[in-house]
């Protein structure tokens, strides 16, 4: 008898720690309307192991015994269930709206999220050029590529095997534009001193190099420094897209923003008017 008790202990410790870890299944429905919620945030609370419900609201995830699923929309309140109310291997979590109460809504004018942005920039400007000027410790890479423009009807491949050729439409025409010339270098920085780390040319006229960098890179290449009210390009003076008066010249655009440990940076792109 006692034989038997333990054999089946050790088979339902077998079966149960068996269940861990498991990959489940689900979608992501409204609670009210029963429809699906696409690109839903879901991940493992606690951790950045995580994804995004497809466009019919569903995911995949693996799971271990103590997680807790954690579930996100914007308009929805956030869920949290513990992997053991999780039963089954497909599931379907149902969200509610969030409602909120305004005592007193303000309507005004739209103003797009990258001019906000840009407008606190311009007004931490002068406080961000002096913190950048007190940096002792960093590293840079810089990279120069020099084109030539080529037939656009021939079939040449490209001259640099790592740098594709560049197509540029100008009046309803096409334009190719092939490198002739690269140079990528990449320095350290340490308490003001500058060390090389890495260094590389590359032409298909390696004679003419020096040539190019001596004649053609000295007048073209420009130290843009945007924290000034002008930058000057061959001679001319253009107005920085940080200074006072940018947004009169420019359009600005907000393409995406990421967080590296807790800063959270943008990416902006601006077109003249």
């Amino acid at each position: 008898m006692m034989l038997h008790k333990f054999t089946m202990a050790l088979l339902l410790a077998i079966i149960y720690t068996g269940a861990f870890p498991r990959e489940i299944t689900g979608t992501i429905k409204d609670q009210k309307t029963q429809e699906s919620i696409p690109y839903a945030n879901v991940w493992i609370k606690g951790t950045i192991t995580g994804t995004m419900s497809d466009v019919e609201g569903r995911f995949k995830m693996n799971l271990e015994k103590n997680d807790t699923l954690c579930v996100s929309s914007v308009g929805y309140q956030k869920r949290e269930i513990p992997s053991l109310e999780i039963t089954e291997t497909s599931t379907t979590v149902f969200m509610q709206e969030e409602v909120k109460e305004l005592s007193e809504v303000t309507v005004k004018p739209e103003v797009s999220r990258a001019k906000v942005l840009l407008k606190k920039i311009q007004e931490r400007k002068d406080e961000n050029s002096e913190n950048i000027q007190k940096v002792n410790n960093y590293k840079t890479f810089e990279r120069t590529t020099v084109y030539l423009a080529v037939d656009s009807t021939s079939r040449t491949n490209r001259i640099i095997g790592n740098l594709d050729e560049v197509t540029m439409k100008l009046d309803g025409q096409s334009l190719r534009f092939s490198p002739i010339y690269l140079a990528e270098l990449g320095e350290k920085n340490v308490s003001r001193k500058d060390s090389v780390v890495y260094n590389r040319k590359d032409g298909i006229f390696p004679k003419l190099n020096q040539t190019i960098e001596s004649l053609i890179l000295l007048n073209v290449v420009i130290d843009m420094d945007f924290y000034r009210d002008q930058i000057k390009i061959l001679g001319r003076g253009i107005t920085s897209p940080l200074s006072n008066s940018a947004q009169l010249h420019y359009d600005f655009y907000l393409n995406d923003s990421t967080y590296i440990g807790d800063t959270k940076y943008f990416s902006f792109s601006f077109t003249p008017k």
